[in-house]
C-alpha cells in the first residue's frame, strides 16, 4: 500500500496495459491532492527479491506519459540502510510520453521538492553495489489536482567509458572547432 505524507494527498498505483511505451506493462500513479495547497508526497516503494549490483550500470532510463497535471515524479534507489537515496526527478509539465534519461542524481534542485526524509542524502556518495528498493513518488502536485502518470519500465544503463579525441561541430556546412 502507498504511504502519504498529508491524507489529502491520496496514491494509488495499478500495472497498466493500456498505456506501455516499451515492454508489455507500465505502472500507473494516480494521485488526488485534495487540500488548498501544494501536495506533501505519496510513494510506493518496490522491493528486489535480492540486491542489484549497478555499478556498471549507474545511469537510468525510462518513459513517462504525463497529464500536464504539474509537480513531480521522483524514481528513488534506496540501499540497505534506506538512509543513502539517489533522486531522479520528471517534472510532469508535459502531455504524451517523454523518455527520460539520468546519467546522475538530480542536483541542487531537489530542494524545491516535499519528499521523505532528508533531501540532501542523495547530493553525497552512493553505494551502487546493492540496490534493494526503488520507490515511486509523486509530489508538488497542485491544490485540488488530480495526478496521473504511467512508467514504462526502468532500465538500468549500462556505462561505458570513452574519450572523445579532436571535437568538431558542424553548423550549416560550417566547421567550428
Amino acid at each position: 500500500k502507498p504511504s502519504s505524507a498529508d491524507p489529502s494527498f491520496t496514491l494509488e498505483i495499478s500495472a497498466s496495459r493500456k498505456k506501455v511505451k516499451s515492454g508489455e506493462t507500465a505502472i500507473q500513479l494516480s494521485c488526488d491532492n485534495s487540500s488548498d495547497e501544494v501536495s506533501s508526497w505519496a510513494a510506493k516503494t518496490l522491493h528486489f527479491d535480492s540486491p542489484k549490483n549497478l555499478t556498471a550500470n549507474r545511469a537510468l532510463g525510462f518513459w513517462v506519459y504525463g497529464n500536464s497535471s504539474g509537480g513531480a515524479l521522483v524514481i528513488q534507489l534506496q540501499n540497505p540502510s534506506t538512509v543513502n537515496v539517489y533522486n531522479h526527478v520528471v517534472r510532469l509539465d508535459f502531455t504524451g510520453w517523454k523518455y527520460c534519461e539520468f546519467l546522475r542524481p538530480t542536483g541542487m534542485e531537489i530542494e524545491d521538492y516535499n519528499l521523505p526524509g532528508h533531501k540532501y542524502i542523495s547530493l553525497r556518495g552512493y553505494n551502487y553495489e546493492k540496490i534493494l528498493h526503488i520507490a515511486l513518488i509523486m509530489t508538488n502536485i497542485p491544490s485540488h489536482t488530480k495526478a496521473v502518470c504511467s512508467v514504462s519500465p526502468v532500465k538500468a544503463l549500462k556505462e561505458y567509458k570513452s574519450t572523445v579525441s579532436n571535437p568538431v561541430l558542424i553548423v550549416n556546412g560550417l566547421k567550428i572547432i
